[in-house]
């Protein structure tokens, strides 16, 4: 067989196929879907990443610890009552071979720590504007 033969025979056959056509309702199917999908992406809620609970922890803690600092008062020699005595009971250790280990582990490390701090710091001015702004938009 040749080329020629072969178109022939290529065309009878595309000749005898019938094309599909969607039914009546195929369009309207199609965009009810869509549809879906888009109602879908706005039903999200969201929601902060620190809730309310978090917040009234934080803040009873803070209070909790405040609390206890006023509570506590001062002694005789100018030391609180409730840690008078508290740092003697505990052995001196000797700091200065691990001293030495942590400058030249910190030396080694050059711009790191400032870099880990700037972004903590970052990250917790991300949490406080969002919780900032999602009490805003709530109201």
């Amino acid at each position: 067989m040749d080329t020629t033969d072969k178109d022939r025979e290529l065309r009878k056959m595309m000749k005898e196929i019938r094309l599909e056509k969607p039914g009546a309702g195929f369009s309207t199917m199609v965009m009810d879907a869509v549809y879906a999908v888009e109602a879908r992406r706005f039903a999200y809620k969201t929601e902060p990443v620190l809730g309310r609970k978090f917040w009234i922890f934080v803040g009873l803690f803070a209070i909790l610890a405040g609390l206890f600092i006023l509570a506590s008062g001062t002694g005789i020699s100018g030391e609180s009552e409730i840690a008078s005595g508290l740092l003697e009971r505990f052995p001196v250790p000797e700091f200065s071979t691990l001293k030495g280990g942590f400058a030249r582990f910190w030396e080694s490390l050059s711009g790191l720590p400032a870099t880990l701090g700037s972004i903590m710091i970052a990250a917790s001015l991300l949490l406080l504007a969002d919780k900032f702004f999602s009490s805003k938009q709530a109201t």
